[in-house]
């Protein structure tokens, strides 16, 4: 995200990604847009880090708690202002809560490559194909449930994850552990690009008791660690893949069809026809998301939809997020039933902000009370698709995404004399966003 901004009329607020706070890694760019500011906001290690740089004509003002109160301070501050972030700002940083409480295009990010990037550039290995789950910054509980989910998933070979106070490193690599019994080489960076940058390895295959050995006395709150699955066989992957080569994770010998009417187990739950289903899906362009893709169900249901994309493309990564934790036992025994994997959230939709924005291709069904929030959430370039029965919810979405139509649906019946009716179920509206090729 990089927004231009005109600092004579707006406020000047710059959001910079800092690594760093030494010169030699620091974008000049970066050391004028910090030079030139007239207030500096960040914690107090990385103001106390770029004493260096701050002139004694600026003025510092630390994080306060909870952050989010920072936005109303800045009004009085002097422009132009500068905040300290770290790695990219729009990844799990500050960014997010800038949007929701800053006008639009009053502010501008600047980015810095991130600590996954420097991690893997440490390890000189190709990171397009990692699957990168943070525990700063988001929902514990939900980040946990997606790193179990990827050690299932036997098309991921390589993780980044970034630890935080609660979750530090060596408790990311034994729940690693936990998890699985397959060998996985870990790699933990603390402190990247600095002079007390620190590397470890370990292997899970090794004890508890030498992990513990390892990182006996080490700060790891805020660092990386790199998890690689049988690394002698890591290959270079290519860009783009189409779905004719996505390598199928599931035989289909013998799993039932995610279209066929007695396929799902619903409990006399409400779920989405199998009609409404395939429209669904095509407005997801589920022929064109990338090679393991992110897609959220939203008000999942029993999850029809979500294990359908599944079953058309067993790469994905998907996630089901539904209030209703009986119906979320559903969406497990759905998913069992096709011999599939996915992550599971007991939760509201807004309550996941990270989900949603991190997803290439989100799905809205149960709901719609936050179908607003869930829309600015999503990425410009990832695909929307939002389902109702009610007309005036489908004129909401249908005004604010573009696209809207109707899938009314009749099934045949049999009369007395031997001839066939139809028998109409009851329609649904789908609004969709249309993606710009040329942005993906």
């Amino acid at each position: 995200m990089r927004q231009t901004i005109d600092t004579s009329d707006g406020p000047g607020i710059s959001l910079i990604g800092l690594i760093s706070s030494e010169e030699k890694w620091i974008q000049p760019a970066v050391l004028d847009k910090i030079r030139q500011a007239k207030s500096i906001v960040g914690s107090k290690e990385r103001i106390a880090s770029l004493s260096w740089l701050i002139g004694p004509t600026q003025t510092t003002f630390e994080f306060p708690s909870p952050m989010a109160d920072i936005f109303d301070q800045m009004q009085k501050m002097p422009k132009p202002v500068v905040v300290l972030a770290s790695g990219d700002p729009g990844y799990f940083g500050i960014v997010r809560l800038a949007a929701l409480s800053l006008p639009k295009n009053s502010f501008e990010v600047i980015p810095g490559a991130s600590s996954v990037a420097w991690a893997f550039a440490r390890l000189g290995v190709n990171w397009e194909d990692a699957v990168i789950i943070s525990f700063h910054g988001r929902n514990y509980g939900a980040s946990l449930a997606e790193l179990e989910s990827n050690l299932t998933n036997p098309k991921i070979g390589k993780l980044a994850l970034i630890s935080s106070p609660e979750t530090d490193a060596k408790a990311l690599i034994k729940a690693i552990s936990r998890t699985t019994s397959e060998e996985w080489q870990t790699h933990i960076f603390s402190n990247i690009l600095s002079k007390e940058e620190k590397y470890f390895a370990y292997s899970t295959k090794q004890s508890v008791q030498e992990l513990d050995r390892l990182l006996a006395g080490e700060v790891l709150d805020f660092s990386i660690v790199v998890a690689i699955k049988d690394p002698e066989n890591i290959r270079p992957s290519s860009s783009g893949p189409t779905i004719t080569s996505h390598p199928s994770a599931v035989a289909t010998k013998g799993r039932p069809s995610a279209f066929s009417p007695r396929t799902f187990i619903t409990n006399e739950n409400p779920y989405t026809k199998a009609e409404v289903r395939a429209v669904i899906l095509s407005k997801l362009r589920i022929d064109q998301l990338p090679l393991h893709a992110r897609l959220v169900d939203l008000g999942a249901g029993v999850g029809t939809v979500g294990v359908s994309a599944l079953a058309l493309r067993p790469d994905l990564r998907v996630t089901f997020v539904e209030k209703n934790a009986e119906r979320l036992e559903l969406i497990q025994k759905n998913l069992e039933s096709f011999g599939f994997a996915g992550t599971l959230i007991h939760g509201e939709n807004h309550e996941f902000p990270e989900i949603i924005s991190n997803s290439e291709s989100v799905f809205l069904g149960g709901g719609f009370s936050d179908f607003e929030l869930v829309e600015s959430l999503v990425r410009p370039t990832s695909s929307f698709v939002v389902a109702s029965t009610s007309l005036a919810h489908a004129n909401r979405a249908g005004f604010r995404l573009g696209s809207l139509c109707q899938v009314a649906i009749s099934h045949s019946a049999s009369l007395v004399d031997g001839t066939l009716r139809l028998v109409s179920d009851n329609p649904v509206f789908i609004s969709w966003r249309e993606v710009n090729q040329d942005d993906i």
